[in-house]
C-alpha cells in the first residue's frame, strides 16, 4: 500500500500467482534489464559473434542479439529460465551466455562456431580469443608477438571472407603494432 512513492504497508504474498509474478519480472526486465541481468563479457561475445554474422551474412537470417532487442523480446527467450526467481540477485545468477547459445538452433550453433569461432590457434600452440564487434567491424586478435612467429597470413573468419586484425602485444601485454597479414604483403600500423 502506498501513496505516491511512499510505502505505507507491505505484506508478502505466500503463494503468489505465477503468471502475475512472471509478468512483473518481464516488466522489470523491460525497464531495467541491463542492470538486472548479467550481460558479462562472455554473454557480450556471443551477442557480438551473432551480430557480426547477422551483418556480414544477412541471407542466413541470424537473430537480432543487440541488448536492446533482447530486452524488448525477453518473453521469447528468457521465460523458461524464470522458474524460482524471487529476487534481483536470482536474475543476476542466470547464465546469459548459455541461454543465448541455446536459443540458437543446433544448426546455427554449429554454423556460428565455424563462421565466427571463439578463438584462433596460433603457432605457439595457444588458442587466443577473438574479440568481435556488434557492428560487423573486423574482429581483433590481441596476441603477444612471440606467439605468432611463423604465421604468414592473418587468420580469417566467415569462411575466409574477413581477415582478423591482429594487435601484436609486448610480453607485458601492451599493444606494439596493429597488423593485417596477407600472403602477398604486410600492412603494419605502429603504436607508440
Amino acid at each position: 500500500m502506498r501513496i505516491g512513492n511512499i510505502v505505507l504497508q507491505r505484506k508478502p504474498l505466500h503463494t503468489p500467482d505465477k503468471t502475475t509474478v512472471k509478468n512483473a519480472i518481464f516488466e522489470a526486465i523491460h525497464s531495467e534489464g541491463e542492470t538486472l541481468l548479467s550481460f558479462n563479457d562472455e554473454a557480450n561475445q556471443i551477442q557480438n559473434r551473432v551480430m557480426s554474422m547477422r551483418i556480414r551474412s544477412p541471407k542466413e537470417h541470424w537473430p537480432d542479439y543487440l541488448t536492446s532487442a533482447l530486452l524488448e523480446n525477453v518473453e521469447n527467450w528468457l521465460e523458461p529460465y524464470l522458474i524460482d526467481i524471487k529476487r534481483n540477485e536470482d536474475l543476476e545468477k542466470i547464465s546469459l551466455k548459455e541461454i543465448l547459445n541455446y536459443s540458437l538452433s543446433p544448426q546455427k550453433q554449429k554454423q556460428l562456431s565455424i563462421l565466427a569461432p571463439k578463438g584462433v590457434n596460433v603457432p605457439s600452440g595457444s588458442s587466443i580469443k577473438v574479440k568481435y564487434s556488434p557492428h560487423g567491424s573486423p574482429p581483433v586478435l590481441a596476441v603477444r608477438q612471440q606467439e605468432v612467429f611463423g604465421m604468414s597470413e592473418s587468420p580469417t573468419v566467415n569462411q575466409g571472407k574477413m581477415a582478423v586484425i591482429m594487435h601484436l602485444l609486448s610480453p607485458g601485454f601492451k599493444i606494439v603494432q596493429i597488423t593485417l597479414l596477407f600472403s602477398q604483403f604486410v600492412l603494419h600500423v605502429k603504436v607508440h
